[in-house]
Order: structure tokens, then sequence, then C-alpha cells
């Protein structure tokens, strides 16, 4: 083989998977070069009923069997294991070409180890052939903790690569749920087992299995059934340091929907956090809020810390987590004092704000909350009624009239836009940052009497506009007695700054225009809701905005006696 003048520097092995020792046959000598490890064949050589050849390996058992590392590119020599018998190598001992002709055919002789690998072997995976080997095998038990799992879900290797490089390790904790191994939603159901698109990634993906209440234990994981709670869960791992938040968090207290109060034991680093579902447009907003607008008005302190936030896979709802205030809400303990600190300090945000450079980005994300918001509810409003009676919805006998009561209420109000716009270019003062929804449950007051610091949670409305619309919210939520004071309580503290407030009549106007447009809003949702669906809710909430319009009606009538 080796004499011949074309088949100098071909292998010996043939394209074969030769190993134990590697041999080449090059000007006419004999290179044997020892190899510590012994590459994996693919397929065990089956024996065929045909003349053997010499050596005693059967015709054809070396077909398909794939070269060793490093053996690409070698031509044929027509040497051991083929048409040659290796015997006829210049000097290589018949013992040894005896031991590479087994270990090309698949052959595994116990006495010297030929053809183990140097790691450990799963079992069953000479029988998995073409099948991933992982599936065959059964989750040990007690596994817990977050599982590693290749993006494709499959455990065989692609062509010519090696059984270590399937997947990343598994982490020790409970078995993974079935949902743990997710394929790509792209993945053709005739790519077979283990195919693998060209060019497609395959990273691992962290799937955190769903939290388990212990046994003897009170479930307190997703008592409510929310979504995207396994993310939430996640997350606060994350807060406790990789501690299993099962094991932490001691109970889940609603305090309305989509919130919730997440009480822990004394190994956490707060007693507590609120965690509040939002969309996701809310969650950037606020964000940006906490992270950037509010600290470039230097007034930080006048939200919640925020403490992480988790996002669902899917990228439809978000929670995020927030640093717990507690219940002493101004709602909750209306004190004098306490109620003219908030005065005084909603008053030093819009001052701070109006005209800064930040309320631009604010723009970008928040709504506008001026005249322009008054004359587009009125209009919605308008048109949703208007599509109910053309539906020919007709409200039950208990709220006869009541669409075409509204809708003579709203073409007035929409009629004396004009006059309002006027009173708006007058009095209403440059435009500024808006909590937009400034009940008194979302007002905390904190620090010492010398010096409060006011606190104010759901921002989720955050937007751009004229005080008035903070402003009016704020005073709506006091008997009309204690209003006098408290806007004397703001005027005093924007005149501290500079900023003039304009006569008690365009103020009540301001705020009446505001209070109207938030009602008128209120207006769209009921009618909208029983067009697309019928919702027996619609007409008793349109009977509700309905009092809230003659409620206003009535404090308007007052003023002016």
């Amino acid at each position: 083989m080796a004499g011949v003048g074309g088949e100098r520097g071909r292998a010996v092995h043939h394209r074969g998977a030769l190993v134990g020792r590697d041999i080449r046959v090059q000007r006419h000598r004999v290179l044997q070069r020892e190899t510590c490890r012994v590459s994996r064949v693919s397929r065990p050589a089956h024996a065929k009923p045909c003349a053997a050849r010499s050596g005693g390996l059967p015709r054809g058992a070396l077909r398909g069997i794939p070269p060793a590392d490093g053996a690409q590119g070698l031509e044929a020599a027509g040497g051991v294991g083929r048409e040659c018998d290796a015997g006829g190598v210049p000097g290589v001992r018949a013992r040894l070409a005896r031991r590479v002709q087994l270990c090309q055919a698949g052959v595994r002789r116990p006495r010297h180890r030929l053809g183990e690998r140097s790691h450990a072997v799963l079992s069953r995976e000479r029988q998995a052939r073409h099948r991933a080997a992982h599936r065959c095998q059964p989750p040990p038990a007690g596994r817990r903790g977050v599982v590693p799992v290749s993006d494709d879900g499959r455990g065989r290797a692609g062509p010519r690569r090696r059984r270590s490089r399937l997947r990343a390790p598994r982490a020790r904790g409970p078995c993974a749920g079935r949902g743990a191994l997710r394929r790509p939603a792209g993945r053709g159901p005739g790519a077979g087992t283990g195919a693998r698109a060209r060019g497609e990634d395959r990273s691992v993906t962290l799937v955190e299995p769903r939290p388990r209440a212990q046994a003897g234990t009170r479930d307190v994981a997703n008592p409510r059934g929310e979504p995207a709670w396994t993310e939430l869960w996640q997350c606060i791992r994350a807060l406790l340091q990789g501690a299993d938040p099962t094991d932490r968090v001691t109970s889940v207290q609603p305090l309305k929907a989509k919130v919730y109060r997440l009480e822990f034991d004394a190994r956490a680093p707060w007693s507590s956090v609120v965690v509040k579902r939002v969309e996701p447009a809310v969650a950037q907003r606020t964000r940006l809020l906490a992270q950037r607008w509010l600290p470039a008005l230097r007034m930080e302190h006048a939200c919640p810390r925020l403490l992480g936030a988790a996002a669902d896979r899917r990228g439809e709802v978000v929670w995020q987590i927030y640093q717990d205030l507690g219940d002493d809400t101004l709602a909750a303990r209306p004190a004098p004092e306490r109620v003219e600190a908030a005065a005084q300090q909603i008053a030093q945000i819009h001052r701070r704000a109006a005209r800064h450079g930040v309320l631009p980005d604010v723009r970008r994300f928040g709504p506008g909350l001026g005249l322009e918001y008054f004359a587009t509810n009125v209009r919605d409003a308008i048109a949703a009624l208007d599509a109910l009676q053309a539906a020919g919805i007709q409200p039950p006998t208990s709220h006869a009239g009541l669409p075409e009561r509204l809708l003579a209420r709203l073409r007035a109000l929409l009629a004396d836009a004009a006059r309002r716009a006027a009173v708006f270019e007058r009095a209403a003062g440059p435009d500024t940052l808006l909590h937009g929804d400034l009940w008194t449950i979302n007002v905390f007051v904190t620090g010492t009497v010398a010096r409060p610091e006011l606190r104010l949670v759901d921002w989720d409305r955050v937007g751009v506009g004229p005080f008035s619309y903070d402003l009016s919210t704020f005073l709506f939520r006091f008997p009309a007695e204690q209003r006098p004071g408290i806007l004397d309580c703001y005027r005093d503290a924007a005149a501290r700054g500079g900023w003039e407030l304009g006569s008690p009549e365009d103020l009540a106007l301001l705020f009446d225009t505001a209070e109207r447009a938030r009602y008128a809003n209120r207006v769209i949702w009921p009618a909208v809701a029983l067009l697309s669906e019928r919702a027996a809710w619609g007409f008793p909430e349109l009977a509700e905005v309905e009092r809230w319009f003659l409620a206003l009606d009535g404090d308007a009538q007052r003023k002016t006696l």
C-alpha cells in the first residue's frame, strides 16, 4: 500500500475513525502518534453474511464511520480495514493492526478499554442512535431551582458535533415541569428530532418552575391566578439575593385591583413590598418618572422607590415592585397640618416643572391634560352615544332617556369650549408636570412637622398640562367649606416661587373644565362596552356619571349665589 507512488501521503485508515493510534504512511515511513482520547463511533457496524476480509472483519463493516478529528482532507489509502491488510504496512506489528481494525469497526474490547470515552456516558446513549439520549432519562428526584434548557428543546447533537457540547449543565433543584422545554414557534413540523435551521442560535433560556407550596404550609404564590406571576417570582428572587421567595413571603395581601402587598419574614431586606401589574406603556412612563424626570427636578422623593420590574414573555403585562409606604395616606388621616403640607409640596412640584427642559420628554410618553383633553373627550363621548343610538340599543326602563340627556349635556359643553379656551389663555399659566390622578388615597406625607416630605403613588397617568388639572382633583376630594383654605396654601407656596395665580372666578372655571373633561371620559367606555358586547354594567355606569354631572352643577350654582 505504502509502496505505490500515487498512494503516498494517504491515511492508512481510509477516512475511518482511527482510534488509539493514528497511523499515517508518508514517504515510506510509518509515523505513530499516541492519542489519549478515543473518538465516539456514531453507529456500530453490523455483520453481514458475506465473506470475511483479512483479519476476520465482515465486509462493509466500516462503511459510514466518520473520520477522527484532524483526519479531514486525507485521501484514501486503501489501508487497514479496507481492501488491503494492515499487515502489509512496513513496520506495523500484527497486534497493532488488529487493534486498529477493531476500533474502526466499532468493536469494543474491554481488555484494552478501546472505544471508551474519557467522560461519563449517559445510559442508553448508544441505543439512542439518532434520537435524543436525554429524553430517555427520568429526571432525578429532588431537583430544584432554575433549569437551563436549550432553546430548540432537543438533546441530539448536530452533524459532526460531540455529545459534550449538547447543552448547559442542569442546576440542582426541583424538577421543571413539562413547560420547561420550550420550542421556538418557527420550528417546522418536519424538522425532525434534533434538526436545526442553518444559523439558528443555540442559546440557553432560564425557565423557572412554578413555585409550589410545601407540604403542611399555606400557598402564598399567585392566590388570584395573576398572569406573569412566575416572572414576578424570579424578580423577587433576585431582590432576595437568590433566596426562594416561597420561603420568605409570609402573606400576599390584595390592596386593590392588580395591586398586592407582599410581606416577608425577618430574613428579607424589607418587611414588605408593593407589587403592581400595569401595561407596558404605563410601566415605561412610571420608570422614566422615577429614574429621570423627578430626579431632574430634584424631587426624586416624590414617588416611592422602584425596586424592580418583571415582564411576561409575550410583553403584555409588567409587574413593578415598589417600596411599601404603608397605609397612612392623606385620606386615612386628613389632619389639617398634613393637608397644608401636601398642598405646599404639590405647588413646589408644579413650580419647579413649569417651563423645565424635562417637559418635552414627558410629552413623548404621557398624555396632554390641557384644553385639548377637554375638547377631545367631549367629542369622543358624543360620538359614542350617537353610535349607541344608531345601533338601536335602548336602556332599561329604570334608565329611560339617559343617552339623550347625556348627549344634550355634552353638546352644550362643546358649544361652550370657546369661552373656556379664553379663560385658559388668560389664567391657566405654563404647562407643568402633572400626576394625573391626585386623589388623597395616593398622597403620603412623611418626614417631620418642620420638614415634611410628600410621597405620591400611582403615577400611571403622569402627563403635561396646566396646574389646574391636578389641583382640581385634589380640591374636590374635600368638603366645599375646606377648599378655600387649601387653595390659599397652594397659592402662597406658588407665590414664593414667583408664580401668581388667577382670580377666583377664573380658577373656578379652570377647575370645572378639568372635572367635566374627566366626566366626559367616563362616558366613553360604558358606551363602547354596550356597543361591543352589550355589557350589563353599561347603563348603570352611565347613570352614575350623570349623577356626577348633577352634583357638579349644584356646586357651581351655590358659588354663583
